[in-house]
């Protein structure tokens, strides 16, 4: 089943700091730059490729289906990649003058190609327009979403057992964890509507913090 997802406008549940946020004026300067190979731009402080230090980077991972792996000093079986400086010869993965540079703030594009293609083949979303983001790690992501959608001493729901750093989060940006009850598959949806319909907190709550796979720490994991 495909749910139809109609256009939704979020600003209006935005921060009044996200608000005020504008389009960086220096990135609309790119794309003259990027059409003219030729054109070096020092306005953004982008080297030339000519000056990174890196011609070839090469490693060693698991062969990908290989689970097997003999941690043997001398007897590992691996995949030897290398990544070069120029034109990948035919590879997806961007050359090393592309990956060495400054990028989009939604990260690389053969990264991206195999996120999407892992959540379309094992995550199956039931909606079309649908996208992924990548971030330098699951703190840094919530802060940016706790940013845009959570002013100082708003609240937000929480299991009774949740991330430790997540925590941390939550207190330094000056937001207040209410806590909803918690059993071997994750939040109960019950306790959450308990928590909800007896509210009566100066500000609406307005995001539930969940981790549905593998909940930290009790490790349970949402069924459908």
């Amino acid at each position: 089943m495909t749910i139809q997802n109609s256009q939704i406008d979020f600003s209006e549940y935005f921060t009044e700091r996200a608000k005020r946020r504008r389009m960086n004026s220096l990135a609309s300067l790119f794309k003259y730059s990027k059409n003219d190979p030729s054109l070096i731009s020092i306005g953004g402080g982008m080297p030339s490729p000519d000056l990174f230090p890196f011609i070839t980077v090469s490693t060693n991972v698991v062969e990908p289906g290989n689970n097997a792996i003999s941690f043997d000093e001398g007897k590992e079986n691996g995949l030897d990649i290398t990544l070069n400086r120029s034109n990948q010869n035919g590879s997806k993965v961007e050359p090393l003058k592309t990956l060495l540079q400054y990028a989009g703030g939604k990260g690389m594009l053969s990264l991206l190609d195999f996120c999407k293609a892992h959540m379309k083949s094992f995550h199956c979303p039931k909606y079309k327009d649908w996208d992924v983001v990548s971030s330098v790690g699951n703190t840094d992501a919530l802060n940016k979403a706790l940013e845009l959608f959570l002013d100082e001493g708003d609240s937000i729901l929480v299991c009774e057992w949740t991330y430790p750093a997540a925590i941390q989060t939550f207190h330094s940006s000056g937001i207040n964890r209410v806590s909803v009850k918690i059993d071997g598959e994750g939040m109960v949806p019950s306790a959450l509507d308990e928590v909800c319909s007896s509210w009566s907190g100066e500000k609406p709550l307005r995001m539930v913090y969940l981790i549905p796979t593998g909940q930290n720490p009790t490790g349970a994991t949402m069924s459908l």
